[in-house]
């Protein structure tokens, strides 16, 4: 039979609320500087308890992440079943610790959480996925190339979205590359000198015709999602930062410096939130 349970617990974050507020169900309850919370749930033990209240802040912390641009993460310190009066309940409970939480948000903040909560039903996989990448970015932040890589996954994911208008951009410059290649190969095999370098390079050429450039995708979705304040360098760079880095994947070296890794997560950021507001306009 499945029982109600009060969950408690603080958060661990970078990120202090104003005031107290209710979002997605939990009591978020600011006391001497901490951030406490607490939400009622339905399950049949205290485990399963935890992990409703778990998967639950997961899909709430990952928008306020992304519109914080800080971490949070939920310490569970109480699991007490809700009983009637003369009934007998159990539960777990832990130790609270203090924590020391320096910065604000704003209710500009917690209501741009809440709009992203009420229209997740809108928002596709790509989305979801996106703003996972986005929390992590920010969870590892102090490993630069790391996080770099993590913010730029934001940007190939809906980069390749425009794939096909990319594609049919080249259309012509594509049939006539076509054409080009495999009269070179038909000549070199009518003069029957069959110049084996040459057929093989018109043969890679064809290969690659077709193929569209990582950038071109991005300049494409910058356009589209209300990102032009990032200029074509700026594309460029991050596109060559990112071939820098597959380049050297298994250096341990620091491969991204501060202004980099800035540039990459605001133009993520920005791309993302154009791609949200057009699928809830959508």
């Amino acid at each position: 039979m499945d029982k109600s349970w009060k969950v408690k617990g603080f958060i661990l974050s970078d990120a202090k609320l104003e005031h107290n507020v209710t979002i997605d169900g939990f009591l978020f309850d600011i006391v001497d500087n901490k951030t406490y919370v607490e939400i009622d749930v339905i399950g049949d033990s205290t485990e399963e308890a935890r992990e409703i209240v778990l998967s639950k802040f997961e899909n709430l912390s990952g928008f306020l992440s992304f519109v914080v641009d800080s971490k949070f993460k939920l310490i569970i310190t109480d699991v007490i079943q809700i009983v009637h009066k003369g009934e007998k309940g159990y539960g777990e409970k832990d130790l609270l610790c203090r924590l020391a939480i320096p910065r604000k948000v704003t209710n500009q903040d917690i209501g741009n959480a809440n709009q992203l909560l009420k229209e997740s039903r809108y928002l596709d996989k790509i989305t979801r996925t996106a703003i996972k990448y986005y929390e992590r970015g920010i969870r590892i932040e102090p490993w630069y190339t790391e996080a770099f890589i993590n913010y730029f996954k934001i940007i190939e994911l809906i980069s390749d979205k425009y794939l096909d208008e990319a594609k049919q951009e080249k259309e012509e410059e594509n049939k006539t590359k076509m054409e080009q290649s495999i009269s070179k190969i038909v000549k070199e095999i009518k003069s029957k000198k069959y110049d084996k370098d040459a057929i093989i390079k018109s043969a890679k050429d064809i290969y690659e015709i077709g193929k569209v450039e990582r950038r071109r995708r991005i300049e494409l979705a910058a356009t589209d999602l209300g990102a032009e304040e990032f200029t074509i360098d700026d594309i460029k760079k991050l596109v060559n930062i990112r071939n820098k880095v597959s380049a050297h994947a298994n250096s341990q070296l620091e491969l991204i410096n501060g202004d980099q890794l800035i540039l990459c997560k605001s133009f993520a950021k920005k791309i993302l939130s154009g791609y949200i507001q057009k699928q809830i306009k959508d």
